[in-house]
């Protein structure tokens, strides 16, 4: 049975795994999961921001059991989890098959945030809901110079930098975002391409 369901909330979509007791994949969750990739990127109303946050229950147990299977941890999950956590900790969870606590995960960088059990969802929520606040002009440009400055040095992004600042003026969300700031009312931004 495939337990991976998508779910719209205003401007932000929900994907949640529930395959118990490790929230493991099979085939048909990734290729659900890759079904539901394709809708999203269809979707420029909802904030692409998933999956940059990481937020994980005090109870929860984080690993990369692939090797121990004869297999690896696919979808970049070496280069992320190295870029991530460094490659001595990357090296003891997939080389060795260690398993983290939600605390230690959150001490060397794999999560950004720990909450008790139960209110992941909750806390998700809510950082989305701080996320669908921002521009989603402005969020696009951030997203990308981010990953730019990690997959090169940081001064190959800084014209980039430059170039998207720039383009953001004349954006419709740049001055819809002024002009709520000075009429003290929250913005109503615009999705998609904005002129």
């Amino acid at each position: 049975m495939t337990r991976i369901r998508l779910e719209y909330h205003g401007h932000v979509a929900y994907i949640t795994l529930d395959h118990p007791p490790a929230n493991t994949w099979t085939l048909a969750s990734l290729q659900a999961f890759l079904q539901m990739m394709v809708e999203l990127d269809s979707r420029p109303d909802v904030v692409a921001l998933a999956c940059d946050i990481r937020i994980a229950e005090q109870q929860a147990l984080l690993g990369l059991p692939e090797a121990s299977v004869g297999l690896l941890p696919c979808a970049g999950g070496t280069q992320r989890l190295t870029e991530l956590v460094g490659p001595g900790w990357a090296k003891r969870m997939i080389l060795c098959g260690e398993k983290v606590s939600a605390s230690l995960a959150y001490e060397m960088g794999l999560v950004e945030e720990v909450v008790k059990t139960g209110q992941a969802w909750e806390a998700a929520h809510q950082m989305a809901h701080l996320v669908e606040r921002q521009s989603p002009s402005a969020l696009r440009a951030c997203k990308t110079l981010i990953n730019q400055g990690r997959s090169g040095p940081r001064d190959a992004a800084l014209p980039l930098e430059r170039s998207l600042f720039l383009d953001l003026f004349s954006d419709a969300n740049q001055r819809e975002g002024v002009a709520a700031f000075l009429e003290k009312r929250l913005p109503r931004w615009q999705y998609g391409p904005t002129e």
